[in-house]
């Protein structure tokens, strides 16, 4: 197990406790959890610095790697939706697309013919991780401001719009980029079955 495995496993591991502090009252508990989010987050950037850095990539680390940010990414969102701050619809969308994309993955792994993954996939995690940051930023200035308070409120909240508009965006680049992956995992598929059948 090599150092950025070990990353890997420990942004899955935090995870919890970030939505357990998410749920929590008050100002310090969004502290926390803002805090505990931004240490897997940055541990995502970290173990893939380290993994090509010194040259330790591994076929685990391959697999671990995305399954540790889609596990984070979507821990949230599903929270976000519980605490009604996100449409439920859109949260939906985003663990349906991680689910066939990990089946898809491991499905390719069996086929011996790993998917990669592809920069736009990438920069939708890097979105996801930036929308989560300031939903979060948005939730610690109001439970400052007026602490015991539900927020949003109701959807006429412009809050509620700014965030919903940035998780619609990420929600069109996931579906976006869980099309590629069905194409390229269609086309492997039948790259494999042609050099079967040759």
């Amino acid at each position: 197990m090599n150092a950025p495995n070990i990353l890997t496993l420990f942004r899955i591991a935090i995870t919890p406790l970030f939505v357990v502090f998410l749920f929590e009252e008050g100002v310090w508990p969004k502290y926390a959890a803002t805090l505990f989010f931004l240490c897997a987050a940055l541990s995502d950037f970290f173990d893939g610095y380290l993994a090509r850095k010194r040259g330790s990539v591994t076929r685990l680390g391959r697999f671990l790697d995305p399954l540790a940010d889609k596990i984070l990414t979507s821990a949230a969102f599903i929270s976000f939706a519980i605490l009604k701050m996100v449409a439920v619809w859109m949260v939906y969308i985003l663990v349906v697309r991680e689910i066939i994309v990990t089946g898809l993955r491991v499905y390719s792994i069996t086929r011996k013919n790993p998917l990669v993954t592809s920069r736009l996939a990438k920069w939708k995690t890097s979105c996801q991780m930036a929308v989560i940051f300031i939903i979060l930023l948005f939730m610690n200035v109001h439970a400052q401001q007026a602490p015991g308070m539900s927020w949003p409120a109701a959807p006429h909240d412009w809050q509620y719009w700014v965030i919903n508009g940035l998780v619609l965006f990420i929600t069109a680049l996931a579906t976006a980029t869980g099309i590629h992956y069905l194409v390229q995992n269609f086309i492997f598929s039948r790259r494999s079955i042609a050099e079967g059948g040759s």
